[in-house]
């Protein structure tokens, strides 16, 4: 099977605001028709940031707009935290240089791999 990816949303800003020290992918905790969205392209990672709560990694402020045939979906919050996730040995190293170097983590991109969404950080 292929590993074709269609990138929904990119963080341009990224690039010019941070250096990238490691690149990491994850899957995403999505609710309800969020995926449709996504593959409507209805995302957008420009104030997106990653952090680190109860042991656990967090999407933050990364907007999915609702789907708009999607009926009964509508109180999702659009930038509501989502969840990484990533194998136990990437959240630690990821967790320690956040709180340890002062680092920051951030979306770079928001693609699907074989209808899974998944978001590269930086």
């Amino acid at each position: 099977m292929s590993d074709a990816r269609k990138v929904v949303a990119r963080n341009r800003k990224a690039s010019h605001d941070f250096s990238f020290l490691e690149i990491f992918e994850a899957g995403i905790v999505l609710r309800g028709v969020e995926i449709k969205s996504i593959r409507a392209s209805l995302a957008n990672l420009q104030e997106g940031f990653v952090e680190e709560m109860g042991g656990e990694l967090w999407l933050l402020q990364v907007h999915i707009s609702p789907y708009p045939q999607a009926s009964g979906w509508d109180s999702l919050d659009p930038t509501r935290p989502r969840k990484l996730l990533l194998h136990k040995k990437e959240i630690m190293r990821l967790t320690s240089a956040l709180h340890e170097k002062g680092l920051s983590a951030v979306p770079l991109q928001l693609y699907l791999v074989n209808g899974k969404a998944k978001v590269e950080i930086a």
